[in-house]
């Protein structure tokens, strides 16, 4: 177990859904295992704030402080960074999609933005445009 490992010195549950529960459970194994100075809880929003601050607090213990400078990009202020993340999470929608037909030649087809969907007159149905360009080669 965890408790008894004195091999593992860091964790990365970086993003992985852990809760609050899951961090408390976490607390155990540092209060027992002193040789684990590392664990990386960060972007996830499950977790409470005062328990995410009980880790780090239990952490610096298993460090005896000395790691401070060297761990300073672990904190419980995520903020800023979530708002990265979230940033570059909407600049990474591809404008365009290639489908692999069986013969062998490629289709690429340019989505455009969901700001030019249109209502169609005739049916009342939102329609979007798909503009078909062949693949060089």
């Amino acid at each position: 177990t965890l408790k008894d490992d004195l091999w593992l010195k860091a964790l990365d549950l970086q993003a992985c859904g852990i809760g609050t529960l899951g961090a408390k459970s976490f607390m155990e194994v540092l209060k027992y295992n002193t040789t684990l100075m590392i664990l990386d809880l960060r972007r996830n929003p499950l977790i409470e704030r005062d328990t995410l601050h009980s880790v780090m607090e239990q952490l610096m213990l298993n460090s005896d402080g000395d790691d401070e400078q060297q761990y300073k990009w672990m904190s419980a202020d995520e903020s800023e960074e979530h708002a990265a993340v979230k940033q570059t999470s909407k600049t990474r929608r591809r404008a365009t999609k290639v489908l692999n037909a069986s013969i062998g030649k490629k289709t690429t087809i340019k989505v455009t933005p969901t700001n030019s969907r249109r209502k169609s007159r005739a049916s009342g149905i939102l329609t979007r445009k798909f503009e078909v360009q062949p693949s060089p080669g």
